[in-house]
C-alpha cells in the first residue's frame, strides 16, 4: 500500500502532463522490469488509461488490500494488479469485462489470452 501512493501521484501528473497513450507506456516503470507492460490488447497492455483506484480495504471476491485497479477505456475493461512480495513492482492478476476472454467469457486470468472488451450499454 505503501507503494501506490506515489504511483497514483505519478499518474496523475503524467496525465496533466502529456496524452493518454503516453502516459500508458510511462506509468508502466510501476510494474516490474521484466513485465511486459506495454500499449495493446492483451493482459498488461493498455490502450486508454480511464482511472487508477485502490483497493485499500481488500474488499470483493478475489481482491487483496493494496490492489490496484486499472481503468483501460479503449479496450473496455479494468485489470487489477497486485504487489510482488519483494515490493517490486505489481502482477497481474486478471482483466474484466465484456468478452475479455473470448465470446461470452468476462474474466480473463492468463494476460497473453486477454484481449480487448467488447463495448457496452449495460451497467
Amino acid at each position: 500500500m505503501k507503494r501506490a501512493l506515489p504511483f497514483l501521484l505519478g499518474l496523475a501528473l503524467l496525465f496533466a502532463l502529456s496524452g493518454e497513450a503516453h502516459a500508458a507506456k510511462l506509468c508502466c516503470g510501476f510494474f516490474p522490469p521484466e513485465s511486459q507492460v506495454s500499449e495493446g490488447t492483451q493482459g498488461e497492455q493498455f490502450s486508454e488509461i480511464a482511472g487508477v483506484a485502490v483497493n485499500s480495504q481488500g474488499s470483493g471476491p478475489g481482491a487483496e488490500p493494496g490492489d490496484i485497479y486499472v481503468v483501460d477505456r479503449s479496450n473496455d475493461r479494468v485489470q487489477q494488479f497486485r504487489e510482488i512480495a519483494d515490493g517490486e513492482g505489481h502482477r497481474f492478476v486478471r482483466a474484466f469485462g465484456l468478452d475479455v476472454g473470448g465470446a461470452g467469457v468476462n474474466v480473463c486470468t492468463v494476460a497473453a489470452s486477454c484481449q480487448a472488451g467488447t463495448a457496452s450499454a449495460a451497467a
